[in-house]
């Protein structure tokens, strides 16, 4: 498992998860810029929290998965904050309609999409909080 924490915006700046792996982030850090909705986008996308962004371009056509796994965070006085993601996948971020999306399960329960990706196109994917919470998390990408 690789720390390789999500871009605070889409473009170029966002990490290349094209290979596929599993990876450690957080959304603590990020601000909340985009809010969801549309065709097969995950309902309840204008109450989401901050966000980070990874991107997939793969050469040839390919179907990925993605799952996002909360991961509990330690506070310094004991108490545990536990992360509720919203997982969706867009060409362009902020835009009317995601390639996947998914808030079905509740808080530290895992996430998970199934998409594909035509060659030479680049999609997003997005670590967001459902209902404002943020959080640590495990993503694993694969195909």
């Amino acid at each position: 498992m690789v720390a390789l924490n999500g871009a605070d915006l889409c473009g170029a700046s966002a990490p290349d998860v094209t290979a596929g792996g599993s990876f450690l982030g957080s959304t603590f850090m990020a601000t909340d810029d985009y809010s969801v909705a549309g065709t097969g986008c995950p309902s309840g996308g204008n109450a989401s929290g901050r966000e980070v962004a990874y991107l997939v371009s793969p050469t040839v056509t390919r179907t990925y998965r993605v799952v996002v796994t909360p991961l509990d965070h330690v506070l310094a006085d004991g108490g545990v904050i536990r992360f509720d993601p919203m997982l969706y996948v867009q060409v362009a971020c902020g835009a009317g309609a995601c390639l996947a999306g998914t808030i079905l399960n509740g808080v530290g329960e895992p996430e998970d999409v199934t998409f594909t990706v035509m060659a030479g196109q680049t999609a997003y994917l997005v670590v967001d909080g459902e209902l404002a919470s943020r959080g640590d998390f495990q993503l694993d990408v694969s195909f």
